[in-house]
């Protein structure tokens, strides 16, 4: 899958939207698809027998939709206030609360992990959502690639490579050569619900399409794959946008 972003502004007379259009071409999709995960964000999904003109003619077709949609969904809460919620962080099985400090003179990040917790202490200078989203890819980097093998363990089948990444609106991904690629988020959602993303992807490497043969045989590696898959939904649409500081190395 390819993509590009483009900056739109349509004018409403009353006012100018403007909003950023992640434009992908998918070799899977059969449709042109629409989707608005956040304020001012729309992801426009072109198969491979539409042109990219094509699409965004069909996208302005649809903006009043598009402006009532946008002004319809939350703004991406932060990270901050995510984990001050007390929401949990799963490297593992067992979910772990996040907790911080800001110390005046600390020179870099120190992290501790616990049965129950993960305890940062940041330097005064830092800025406190940039850290805490590199500290969750880092450990994202370190803990989704063991998850990986331990489900291909299970599966007995073997991934090219696995890549933890900030990805905007995927949860993972697999390549024709076998490349595993998963959202570091996947450790903000239960231990079930990330695991099934993995098995996921791993049962691309069987079937390279969302075909009922692939269903069939994902719902081998994890019961009632389709349920499980609705409730990755539902969960997931305020993870899935957290975090959303800019683009941030991995």
């Amino acid at each position: 899958m390819t993509e590009k972003i483009e900056h739109i502004s349509w004018d409403f007379g009353d006012k100018v939207f403007d909003f950023e259009c992640v434009i992908r071409r998918s070799p899977r999709s059969k449709r042109i698809n629409i989707k608005v995960p956040e304020p001012q964000k729309v992801i426009l999904t072109i198969p491979r027998w539409s042109s990219i003109a094509g699409g965004k003619e069909f996208l302005a077709q649809q903006k009043d939709w598009v402006r009532t949609k946008s002004l319809q969904v939350p703004k991406p809460k932060k990270l901050s206030e995510y984990f001050l919620e007390g929401q949990p962080i799963w490297l593992d099985e067992a979910a772990r609360q996040v907790d911080w400090l800001v110390e005046e003179e600390r020179k870099r990040t120190i992290k501790k992990i616990g049965s129950e917790y993960i305890s940062f202490s940041f330097p005064s200078v830092i800025d406190l959502e940039l850290g805490l989203l590199k500290e969750c890819i880092r450990l994202a980097q370190v803990y989704l690639p063991q998850r990986l093998s331990f489900c291909e363990q299970h599966v007995k089948k073997k991934s090219l490579k696995c890549r933890v990444g900030n990805q905007r609106s995927r949860w993972g991904s697999c390549s024709g050569k076998g490349t595993i690629s998963l959202n570091w988020r996947i450790l903000l959602l239960p231990f079930p619900l990330g695991d099934y993303i993995i098995y996921h992807e791993l049962a691309h490497l069987e079937h390279m399409n969302h075909s009922s043969r692939f269903w069939d045989y994902l719902d081998v590696l994890v019961p009632h794959a389709k349920h499980v898959d609705k409730e990755l939904m539902k969960r997931g649409k305020g993870i899935i946008s957290l975090g959303q500081v800019g683009s941030c190395p991995t």
